[in-house]
């Protein structure tokens, strides 16, 4: 009796009615996993690059992230403290103007 649910030609077919806009999506190579898989990987290939010009050219910056005004440092005898708030707050700023554009450009 369970052996025919498994067969397709047992399967029910859908009405016009019942369809649906992402199996569409899929079956036409719209949202392709492989080709979204590689944008993704493209991404972050390009951020990767970014970061390592940052890390590479960094001391020539006109400024020098981690070494903000207002970025927290106490020296004490056989210990130092270093919070770079201002540093943090730079780097937020920037990837949520970073992340907004992406998104709006996706739209």
């Amino acid at each position: 009796m369970l052996r025919r649910y498994f067969y397709r030609s047992s399967l029910p077919r859908p009405s016009p009615d019942d369809f649906d806009f992402n199996v569409q999506k899929f079956q036409t190579g719209l949202m392709d996993p492989l080709r979204e898989f590689g944008r993704a990987l493209l991404i972050l290939g390009a951020v990767s690059v970014v970061v390592g010009a940052l890390f590479f050219f960094g001391a020539r910056l006109p400024f020098r992230l981690g070494r903000l005004p207002g970025d927290i440092i106490h020296r004490g005898e056989h210990t130092t403290f270093y919070f770079p708030i201002v540093t943090c707050l730079v780097i937020s700023i920037v990837l949520s103007i970073l992340f907004w554009l992406f998104s709006n450009l996706r739209r």
